[in-house]
């Protein structure tokens, strides 16, 4: 496998699969090119953000829509050069999502909740209480292979909102594969 390093610029560094992965093929995989489109869904996306990184690449992206049981949707997507270090990423982010740290904007703590979609491994959390305007904030993690995947997505109609992040963990998996 392949992955995208550096600075953000088209060169790649070559990186081999480890033996015992999934993906036994060499393929180019960056985390901008992970993204999935979202318009079917009627969802725009924005503009992609490189995220620094000591290790792989990193990109953050929201997407906004109006009217739709999800509100918008925030993707922070890492390819890393090895499965263990997505699993590593993929644990501590689960250790501290659930509980936010005291003066943020997030509704915590965050309780686990039913993850919709695909991946090697995952976990899924919603906030325990919405916010003034009764969004909830539902996150969740998925690892495929060495990409590491959180996704944000705020809302307020829970049994909707499933459906669409489902298909968002559909569609990260289908672009890794």
């Amino acid at each position: 496998m392949v992955a995208a390093c550096g600075d953000g610029d088209d060169v790649s560094k070559t990186i081999k699969d480890r033996p015992g992965e999934a993906v036994t093929t060499e393929t180019t995989l960056t985390a901008p090119a992970l993204l999935p489109n979202l318009d079917d869904l009627g969802f725009k996306m924005g503009v992609p953000q490189k995220i620094p990184t000591t290790s792989g690449d990193a990109v953050a992206v929201q997407y906004a829509s109006q009217g739709k049981a999800i509100a918008g949707i925030r993707i922070d997507l890492t390819v890393l050069p090895t499965a263990d270090q997505a699993r590593t990423s993929m644990n501590a982010a689960a250790g501290a999502i659930p509980n936010p740290p005291p003066g943020t904007d997030i509704p915590g703590p965050n309780t686990a909740a039913t993850r919709p979609g695909p991946g090697d491994d995952g976990q899924s959390f919603v906030t325990q209480r919405a916010d003034q305007n009764g969004t909830l904030v539902w996150t969740d993690l998925y690892r495929f292979g060495r990409v590491f995947a959180i996704v944000y997505s705020q809302g307020k109609d829970a049994p909707d909102a499933i459906a669409i992040r489902k298909a968002v963990g559909e569609r990260i998996a289908a672009k890794v594969k």
